[in-house]
């Protein structure tokens, strides 16, 4: 029958004959492909009338959908829709378009960690050295590995500390031109620092046993733990202004240069010092680490003293022979010096924070004084 159809078709094609006469004669003639329909009933078999296009088309596979659509009633590509299941099989119905499409295919992008450096920031830092942004024991707001703002550990803190040195030129407790660990100028080395200071060195925020409010590792503003404190300074030192350890003729804490202070170097940079009047494990009102106004603990002298105070047989950021944190002699560490040094400081008997002619705070020359002794 269909190929009847379609023999006729092509005589009312050959003759010219058009439908609609040939249907006024009687003459049951099908649409073929691409004809313009209404219903698939006017179609040559197997076309369908593709309700959206208007005209006989080829009927599509009859896969379902996901929702269980069938070819034959779905919406082809292109059409409107209204939702999903109206779309032929492969299209998805676009909402923002209100037709049939095929879906996009995401890919998705690559994700990145911050990167951080270990300890070391800032344009020229090294080892625990910062910028504004320091990482690895150096801290701005939230730094880590005992340094930190607001939430700082390992004894530093302040807005943005590093451990324990700052200022624009501050280093380790060591400072002159040519200074060495912990030591600043142009020539800095060993987490040391020209303008962007280095190990645990900060901005106007002490660090390195030195704190704001809530430094940790012996250093500490109101909240400190290891045995530094604010309120409760232990470790060593304290006052309102104080240093930690300084040698040289004017030189602080191990540190030189013409007249620096508390391990500090440049203009102002102390060790765990920061800001315009840091020192090294000092702190705000009540310093610690070594010395102390009227509530000391840790951190006096005499010939067994303890703590950041010198003698011959000082202890506890103290040198001799045997001087440990960050001091020096023959096995002193932490840029000091001296066979006596104690915490920072050098001479043969200096005296924890000060000594020289101008120093402070537990100063020496000859004759040390500030709650330091020497027998």
């Amino acid at each position: 029958m269909a190929v009847s159809k379609l023999l006729l078709l092509v005589c009312v094609a050959a003759f010219g004959i058009s439908l609609t006469s040939a249907k006024s004669w009687g003459l049951d003639i099908c649409r073929p492909p691409g004809f313009i329909c209404s219903e698939s009933s006017e179609c040559c078999e197997p076309l369908i009338c593709n309700i959206w296009a208007g005209r006989c088309t080829k009927p599509k596979p009859t896969t379902p959908n996901p929702s269980g659509t069938t070819a034959e009633d779905c919406t082809p590509a292109g059409a409107i829709c209204n939702a999903n299941d109206e779309c032929c099989p492969g299209t998805i119905c676009n909402v923002w378009a209100g037709r049939c499409t095929k879906p996009k295919t995401t890919t998705p992008a690559p994700s990145t960690e911050g990167s951080t450096t270990e300890g070391n920031s800032g344009e020229n830092s090294t080892e625990g050295n910062s910028g504004e942004s320091t990482t690895g024991g150096n801290s701005g707001e939230n730094s880590t590995e005992g340094n930190s703002g607001e939430n700082s550990t390992e004894g530093n803190s302040g807005e943005s500390t590093t451990s324990g040195n700052s200022g624009e030129n501050s280093t380790e407790g060591n400072s002159g031109e040519n200074s060495t660990e912990g030591n600043s100028g142009e020539s800095t080395t060993g987490g040391n620092s020209g303008e962007n200071s280095t190990e645990g060195n900060s901005g106007e925020s002490t660090t390195g046993g030195n704190s704001g409010e809530n430094s940790t590792e012996g250093n500490s503003g109101e909240s400190t733990t290891g045995g530094n404190s604010g309120e409760n300074s232990t470790e060593g030192n304290s006052g309102e202004s104080t240093t930690g350890g300084n040698s040289g003729e004017n030189s602080t804490e191990g540190n030189s240069g013409e007249s620096t202070t508390g391990g500090n170097s440049g203009e102002n940079s102390t060790e765990g010092n920061s800001g315009e009047n840091s020192t090294e494990g000092n702190s705000g009102e009540n310093s610690t680490e070594g010395n102390s106004g009227e509530s000391t603990t840790g951190g006096n002298s005499g010939e067994n003293s303890t703590e950041g105070n010198s003698g011959e047989s000082t202890t506890g950021g103290n040198s001799g022979e045997n001087s440990t944190e960050g001091n020096s002699g023959e096995n002193s560490t932490e840029g000091n010096s001296g066979e006596n040094s104690t915490e920072g400081n050098s001479g043969e008997n200096s005296t924890e924070g000060n000594s020289g002619e101008n120093s402070t705070e537990g100063n020496s020359g000859e004759n040390p004084t500030g709650g330091n002794i020497e027998e």
